[in-house]
């Protein structure tokens, strides 16, 4: 959860987070959009659903986008 916020906080802003299993955040350019993230811990690691709406009159990006972008900043950690 920690380190998703750290990314969250480089490519957006939060705005709710549920700690240890849920978050939401605003992403910017240019990605634009609001995502929610459910944290489901399954052993010694976490599953995480992630859910990409349109923000404000914006088109939601595609999702494996989204997901990509989350992936590449959590491995520059």
């Amino acid at each position: 959860h920690e380190a998703l916020l750290v990314v969250a906080a480089s490519i957006g802003e939060v705005i709710v987070s549920h700690p240890p299993h849920m978050f939401e955040c605003l992403l910017d350019e240019p990605l634009r959009c609001w995502c929610r993230l459910d944290l489901s811990p399954e052993g010694e690691s976490t599953s995480v659903s992630l859910i990409v709406e349109r923000y404000d009159d914006v088109l939601a990006p595609d999702i494996d986008a989204v997901r990509d972008a989350w992936v590449a900043n959590l491995n520059q950690l």
